[in-house]
């Protein structure tokens, strides 16, 4: 499979919220989001037993105006302070990840939502495959979801939020992310989903956020391409799938 091309060739670009794809995507890395994270960070001790409601509205994006504002206050506090936990089965409860500090993937996505919900944003939470680099992939594996994160709504664009592959302590990111140890990987902050499914991929097609959603088995076969492919701008030159495997006396050049 030529997976790389297929995605260019068949996907006419990220949704937007009218369902049609954007043709001119926004660049939502501006210069004021370093004050946003300045801010969030100093947000250290909160009443015992408060909701997220109360979080977001009285604490985490009371000063900011901007949606975009609001959800990098959200992204910066929840990936910085709510460290990493193992996934569990059982009922998610909100107050406690807030309380306690810690949170699975699942439990971080959705305090997203209601904190997000709070101050008038709407989320949605994405069940699916996280690919890791180096892994030997097969189609099914999509099949056996192993990851939560976040989809929202930012000026008519649908966004992805990784809050939890985001943060420091995450045990996985030092694969994907050189960011330093203190502070989150603000390329999972609005990614374009036409970027991050290199490496995330929903179980349901509809959560892609891509125009039209793609099979499957084209974005398990897409190479593993982690925040520094794009941030610097690289582009895969002739991708197939048969690059990766050699069988008995083939050579690699």
């Amino acid at each position: 499979i030529n997976p790389v091309d297929e995605l260019h060739e068949r996907a006419e670009g990220d949704e937007g919220l009218d369902g049609l794809p954007i043709t001119e995507p926004t660049n939502f890395n501006t210069p004021n989001l370093a004050l946003v994270d300045k801010g969030a960070r100093f947000i250290a001790s909160l009443p015992p037993m408060i909701n997220p409601a109360s979080l977001a509205q009285g604490y985490i994006c009371r000063p900011y105006r901007s949606d975009v504002q609001r959800l990098r206050a959200i992204f910066t506090w929840v990936s910085e302070r709510i460290g990493w936990e193992e996934d569990f089965e059982g009922p998610v409860d909100t107050r406690r990840v807030i309380q306690t500090k810690r949170g699975c993937p699942k439990e971080v996505a959705m305090l997203v939502i209601e904190m997000c919900a709070a101050v008038g944003l709407h989320a949605e939470a994405i069940r699916g495959y996280l690919k890791a680099p180096g892994e030997v992939l097969d189609l099914d594996m999509v099949a056996r979801p192993n990851h939560w994160w976040n989809a929202v709504i930012v000026d008519g664009e649908w966004r992805i939020m990784d809050c939890s592959l985001a943060g420091p302590t995450n045990p996985k990111r030092s694969v994907y992310s050189s960011a330093g140890s203190q502070a989150a990987e603000s390329w999972w902050f609005l990614a374009r989903p036409m970027e991050i499914c290199y490496t995330h991929v929903p179980l349901l097609p509809e959560q892609q956020h891509i125009c039209p959603p793609l099979p499957h088995e084209v974005l398990m076969a897409l190479p593993c391409a982690c925040p520094p492919y794009f941030k610097n701008g690289i582009e895969m030159a002739d991708f197939d799938t048969s690059l990766l495997n050699l069988e008995n006396l083939e050579l690699a050049h």
